[in-house]
């Protein structure tokens, strides 16, 4: 049985392909331009293209699981993932993990409507969910980085609309902007602490204090 990583050569999916393969899993890794680190079998894979989607049945037809990286820089994300969710079904993919935010849950938009359909369908899932924070608000990690530095760090208080325009002048589309911007009011209003009192979440262990001990070295003045 074989394991597809639908985004395979992003910063989560490359860590699983390491972890697999420490494991003697077989694993597939997708990219836009079929380009993959060695040692890994890679698939042109386009969540805009499906045209793409038959060819990883054909590189493996004894395809189990498979993990989901949603495509960038979209809200709608039901209309192109569900294609190859269909056909990763019909080719008998036993199991769905999928990428989703911690903000999004079942029947909400973006992702939450992939959420949402997976459980329609009856398979075997589970939705990824990392949170925004670890365990602080934003004046509480500049504390910590303060304390484990030894020199100030401030946060500077910015508006949601200031926020939304600095994402669009990076260059994302302004709706998608505006939706990311949107996330930080419902952060503000405690949607992120109502994740850890579900008695159905699995939780990471990890502390702010924890990582920036560990890293402090790359935040040196």
């Amino acid at each position: 049985m074989s394991i597809l990583l639908a985004g395979g050569t992003g910063k989560t999916g490359s860590r699983l392909a390491r972890l697999f393969q420490a494991a003697n899993k077989r694993v597939i890794l997708t990219s836009r331009k079929g380009v993959v680190p060695e040692p890994f079998t890679g698939v042109k894979f386009d969540w805009h293209d499906p045209t793409t989607f038959e060819n990883l049945f054909t590189v493996d037809a004894d395809i189990a699981s498979v993990y989901l990286v949603a495509p960038s820089g979209c809200l709608e994300l039901l209309g192109p993932m569900k294609p190859f969710i269909d056909l990763a079904v019909k080719q008998g993919v036993k199991r769905f993990v999928i990428l989703s935010e911690s903000t999004y849950d079942a029947g909400d938009p973006v992702l939450g409507k992939v959420h949402e359909y997976l459980i329609s369908l009856g398979v075997d899932y589970f939705v990824i969910r990392p949170t925004w924070f670890i365990d602080l608000s934003y004046d509480d990690v500049a504390k910590t980085f303060s304390e484990v530095l030894g020199r100030p760090i401030t946060h500077e208080r910015i508006s949601v609309d200031e926020i939304r325009k600095f994402y669009i002048s990076l260059g994302l589309p302004a709706d998608y902007a505006g939706q990311l911007a949107s996330l930080e009011t419902l952060n503000a209003n405690g949607v992120e602490e109502k994740r850890f009192a579900n008695p159905n979440t699995v939780l990471g262990k990890r502390t702010v204090r924890s990582f920036v001990e560990a890293h402090k070295d790359a935040w040196k003045a």
